[in-house]
């Protein structure tokens, strides 16, 4: 089976857009063409958090690299952000 680049699980409409169009770009990034899909996951923000792994979990073997993206304020949670990165990256695992 092929894999594809990237799997990018965003919390709304607006970080889709920005990472689709970003993606698309990659001339314009001085990088090769990257294969992708991009989710959004039902619960936002604090979904991504506390859910990621979950979420992303039946796509384990279909992409090489997942990236996460929330914001920090809209998640639920006051700590740092390199805290909640931890932990979201510790779940991924």
């Amino acid at each position: 089976m092929c894999l594809k680049d990237l799997v990018v699980l965003v919390a709304d409409s607006d970080m889709e857009a920005g990472f689709n169009g970003l993606l698309l770009r990659h001339q314009s990034l001085a990088i090769r063409s990257v294969t992708f899909e991009i989710f959004r996951h039902p619960s936002r923000d604090p979904g991504c958090r506390t859910d990621a792994h979950n979420f992303l979990r039946p796509h384990t073997g279909s992409f090489a690299h997942g990236l996460v993206v929330l914001d920090r304020y809209g998640c639920g949670e006051d700590s740092p952000a390199e805290e909640i990165e931890a932990r979201i990256e510790a779940n991924l695992v």
